[in-house]
């Protein structure tokens, strides 16, 4: 019995390893730097979920640069101060799953009392990564009929996307040069 569940452990163990590259977080990185483009080192940069009131705190390093890994999903206020500069806070940044977002600060000399706030803008191009990807919400998903069951037929909601090859299954062509294969999370 002993070897029978040893075997069933080492079995349910492997056949989860791909789970755990599932993920429902996303990271904010970026630089300081100020007004002659000069990297800002020691700057506090503070990532805050508005929905949670929970914050994460960081200083920027030597190349002014920080990261906030392994962020909850939802939407984040991000501000930076350093002494001698003004407070620099931007709001309405939402992070989808597996988003990589940059925000980078253009700190202006200035008493910290002052600040400069800046509201969120959907980035028009992903600069830190090559990889493409949509997040398809609960209500679009509500409201999409499943027509035979085929969940895979999701990744359809993305614009440019058409539909596979006779014969492949979850692999869709977003032109002739580009093949991209999606993982689909529940």
């Amino acid at each position: 019995m002993g070897q029978l569940t040893r075997n069933l452990f080492l079995v349910v163990t492997l056949l989860s390893l791909p789970l755990a590259a599932q993920e429902n977080t996303a990271t904010i990185t970026g630089q300081a730097l100020d007004a002659s483009g000069a990297a800002i080192p020691g700057a506090r940069v503070v990532a805050r979920n508005v929905e949670t009131g929970i914050e994460r705190a960081t200083l920027t390093a030597e190349t002014g640069d920080y990261t906030f890994p392994l962020l909850p999903i939802g939407t984040y206020e991000v501000r930076a101060d350093k002494e001698g500069f003004k407070r620099y806070i931007q709001s309405g940044l939402v992070l989808q799953v597996d988003q990589r977002a940059r925000v980078d600060f253009q700190l202006q000399v200035g008493a910290a009392s002052e600040s400069v706030q800046v509201t969120a803008e959907a980035p028009l191009t992903q600069t830190d990564t090559s990889s493409v990807g949509s997040v398809i919400d609960n209500q679009k998903l509500a409201e999409m009929p499943l027509n035979g069951r085929q969940f895979y037929s999701l990744a359809l909601l993305v614009p440019g996307v058409a539909p596979p090859a006779q014969g492949s299954i979850l692999s869709f062509r977003m032109s002739p040069y580009y093949e991209f294969h999606y993982l689909l999370l529940r």
